[in-house]
């Protein structure tokens, strides 16, 4: 079966709710969407874990909030301080039909991903 959004695909930059609920629904609907988390600011719902996992190995793949809202997803994880982080982002926004993210504005400009210099990129994203 062929799902409506098959094809689309979603670069998410988002955090804690709206923002990975409506990627998540995207996935949901056939989207290939691929999460980037900030390697030195990760996803803080990571943290949400229940307390039998906490001290385990990778406790932080095992938040069940997280899993809820990130389930389906593919994902990389990225040190956007280093510019060939950035670089990377910048690669992957041609093969990208829809950018997400959720920070406040200043800071996807401070890495040069704002709309404007994405839409120079491609301009129909």
């Amino acid at each position: 079966m062929t799902l409506p959004l098959s094809g689309i695909r979603v670069l998410d930059l988002t955090q804690v709710y709206a923002g990975p609920t409506c990627t998540r629904i995207l996935s949901d609907l056939g989207a290939d969407v691929i999460k980037l988390e900030g390697l030195k600011r990760m996803d803080i719902t990571r943290n949400f874990v229940m307390p039998e996992n906490i001290g385990k190995d990778d406790y932080w793949n095992r938040a069940g909030y997280f899993l809820l809202r990130n389930g389906g997803k593919k994902s990389i994880t990225l040190d956007f301080s280093d510019p060939e982080a950035v670089e990377l982002v910048k690669r992957l926004v041609p093969h990208a039909d829809i950018v997400a993210e959720s920070f406040t504005p200043r800071v996807m400009a401070k890495f040069g991903l704002d709309y404007e210099s994405l839409k120079a990129i491609k301009p129909d994203v």
